[in-house]
């Protein structure tokens, strides 16, 4: 017979009564953590789902699509702006030496004459990452010209039309000829969609910057870049018609990511990102979670001018470090050195374009989302890393004010 102890200490026989509330308890126990487990299994499994392709899209994969990628040659490049049939200016434009901008002195067809410039630099990206309060600090600077409005869209969805049209949106009368004024004005465009816009690339023949560079070879860019994470939730707050919430966010991301996983398992990486059919995709779920993978845009766009036309920036940096960093895009800009005050006085206004009051609205986002999110963008964020040689480009730590290497 089995025995226990009592409390007394006395020997005794087992209770029936006691072993059977022991394996009801267990048995209880056991049921539980099983209906918990099968009941969060569909979550689970979902959640492996959108990140499955994690497992192949990796660093090493981003990196070898983008050293295997050839752009188009010059000779090719004029060949195909020559034979396509959809622009009707020819280049090289017969630009004035010693400008900062491309000038020229333009025939019409009826014979008028007008003197017309194109812009010397463009902030090319990305879309809510601050370009609209670089773009309007830059304008302060007296040797700087911009035009009316920003994003004039024209590289975007433009153009095929005349490039003298273009070229009058800035309003070239400011530039007067003569040894005065020869080396004064600079002239900027800003549109946060040109890097990512690219209707022709499906055939991977011609990109925006194929084209830009046809016309404009020593044009400089600027691209400002936050974390992918914060920029996409900005995105959305500011895009998105109706009730905007981080719930109906959480949804959206998901249903985004699993469209882009599938699209990753069986095109390249780049063919994915500039399909007009994932863009609109994307737009049907109020979501560009394309322009967050910022590496394809930046590597395809050094490539064709080279590092020391293209310069990155990071918002977080802009943001905290406001007058070192306007110092660096002046420098790079090779414009007339600001002194301490005159910078102080520009990096001490109010940011524009904000989501602010949306933002405290409708609530921060779910930490649910914001891990998927970190997950998704991860190795896009080391591949740029390695780009551009620094690894303030992961975001592991937006604390961190970085200096450069």
């Amino acid at each position: 017979m089995t025995k226990e102890v009592s409390k007394t200490g006395a020997v005794g026989p087992v209770s029936t009564i006691s072993i059977f509330k022991k394996s009801l308890a267990v048995c209880l126990f056991l049921t539980l953590a099983i209906s918990i487990v099968f009941y969060n299994m569909p979550l689970l499994n979902k959640k492996t789902k959108y990140l499955r392709h994690l497992d192949k899209l990796n660093t090493k994969r981003i990196i070898a699509e983008l050293a295997e990628y050839k752009h188009i040659t010059p000779d090719r490049l004029a060949n195909q702006m020559a034979t396509s049939g959809k622009f009707n200016i020819k280049a090289p434009l017969p630009f004035l030496k010693d400008w900062k901008n491309f000038c020229w002195d333009h025939t019409y067809p009826s014979g008028r004459k007008k003197f017309l410039c194109l812009p010397n630099f463009y902030i090319v990206g990305f879309r809510k990452c601050g370009t609209t309060d670089l773009f309007y600090r830059l304008g302060l600077h007296p040797e700087v010209s911009i035009p009316w409005r920003k994003e004039t869209l024209w590289w975007t969805y433009h153009r095929f039309w005349v490039i003298s049209i273009y070229a009058d949106l800035f309003g070239a009368k400011t530039f007067v000829k003569g040894e005065e004024q020869r080396n004064f004005f600079v002239m900027g465009d800003a549109d946060p969609s040109i890097a990512v816009q690219n209707k022709m690339i499906r055939d991977m023949v011609l990109s925006v910057g194929d084209i830009i560079k046809y016309y404009t070879p020593n044009a400089k860019f600027i691209f400002i870049m936050r974390n992918p994470v914060d920029r996409l939730y900005s995105d959305y707050l500011y895009s998105q018609l109706g009730v905007r919430s981080p719930r109906d966010f959480h949804r959206r991301v998901k249903s985004t990511i699993e469209v882009y996983t599938d699209c990753f398992k069986q095109r390249s990486i780049r063919k994915c990102l500039y399909d007009s059919e994932m863009k609109n995709i994307g737009h049907h779920n109020r979501l560009a979670l394309h322009q967050g993978m910022y590496v394809i845009y930046v590597f395809d766009w050094l490539q064709i001018f080279g590092a020391k036309q293209v310069i990155c920036i990071r918002s977080e940096d802009f943001a905290r470090k406001s007058s070192k960093t306007y110092k660096k895009i002046l420098e790079f800009l090779e414009l007339e050195a600001l002194g301490d005050e005159q910078i102080a006085s520009i990096a001490a206004m109010s940011a524009m374009n904000r989501n602010a009051a949306t933002r405290k609205a409708s609530g921060p986002m779910e930490n649910s989302t914001r891990e998927i999110l970190r997950d998704f963008y991860r190795p896009f964020n080391h591949a740029l890393a390695k780009v551009l040689k620094h690894r303030k480009w992961v975001w592991d730590d937006d604390r961190i004010l970085w200096d450069d290497e």
